[in-house]
C-alpha cells in the first residue's frame, strides 16, 4: 500500500491522488480477501508494484540502484509465477 502511494504521489505530484489510488486498492476483492486467504497473487502484485516503484524513481533519479531493485524485483516475481514474463518481454 505504501509502494503504491508513493508511486502516484511521484507521477501526479499530489498526495491526495496517492490517498484515493490506495484506498481504491484495499476495497477490491483480490487485494482485501487475497491477502487473507493467501492466494498465489498477493506477492506477485507486490513484486510488480516494487518493480514499477522502481522504474518510476528511476525516472527522476538516474541511480543505478533502481535499475538493481528493478531487476531483483523481476526475478522474484519470476520465481514466484509465470505471469511475470509479460513485463519482461517489454
Amino acid at each position: 500500500m505504501i509502494l503504491l502511494f508513493r508511486i502516484t504521489e511521484k507521477l501526479f505530484c499530489k498526495s491526495e491522488y496517492g490517498l484515493l489510488v490506495t484506498v481504491c486498492m484495499a476495497g477490491t476483492i483480490l487485494f482485501s480477501i487475497g491477502a487473507t486467504i493467501m492466494t498465489p497473487d498477493v506477492p506477485f502484485i507486490f513484486f510488480w508494484t516494487l518493480i514499477v516503484y522502481s522504474l518510476v524513481n528511476l525516472r527522476s533519479a538516474d541511480a543505478p540502484r533502481w535499475w538493481y531493485a528493478a531487476g531483483a524485483g523481476l526475478g522474484l516475481a519470476l520465481l514466484r509465477t509465470g505471469g511475470a514474463d509479460y513485463l519482461a518481454n517489454l
